[in-house]
């Protein structure tokens, strides 16, 4: 690297407010981080999905040592998104029982508690070969629905 073009990277990095960090400047983390932890319940092996809008986006596993179903939804784009109304269908269940959680992540809570940005919006027992979830997701919003096979 140059003279000029070190001298510019440590003006960047050591005297550059920097935003875009999982933890802001008192260790305090930042939404981006609860995007993570959502993204890293993406565990076992993907699942194909499909839908018919491209603006909202899925991807899902199944985890076969957790018995569960997890979904991480979006809705990004360049220019702002309007909200968009969701439905995910979930099939071949087997027919038994599930525990069906449906998480959105609230980027706009002050509090860094994992219950307050990662809002539990539904708790429900789930029976049968098929199961679904609809909901409003808003501009850049972010949702994690999980089944979970109940004994």
């Amino acid at each position: 690297m140059s003279p000029g073009g070190t001298l510019n990277m440590a003006n960047w990095w050591n005297l550059t407010p920097q935003f875009d960090g999982l933890y802001d400047f008192q260790g305090a983390t930042r939404p981006a981080w609860f995007a993570f932890l959502m993204l890293g319940r993406l565990t076992g092996n993907r699942l194909e999905t499909s839908g018919d809008d491209a603006r909202a986006r899925v991807m899902a596993s199944w985890d076969e040592a957790q018995k569960m179903v997890h979904a991480l939804v979006w809705n990004f784009s360049l220019q702002p998104p309007p909200a968009q109304q969701v439905r995910l269908a979930f099939q071949n269940l087997n027919g038994r029982r599930w525990a069906l959680r449906r998480f959105n992540l609230d980027a706009a809570t002050a509090s860094n508690q994992e219950n307050d940005p990662l809002r539990m919006e539904r708790n429900d027992a789930i029976e049968g070969a098929a199961a679904e979830d609809s909901f409003e997701l808003p501009p850049y919003g972010v949702a994690l629905v999980s089944l979970r096979r109940v004994k």
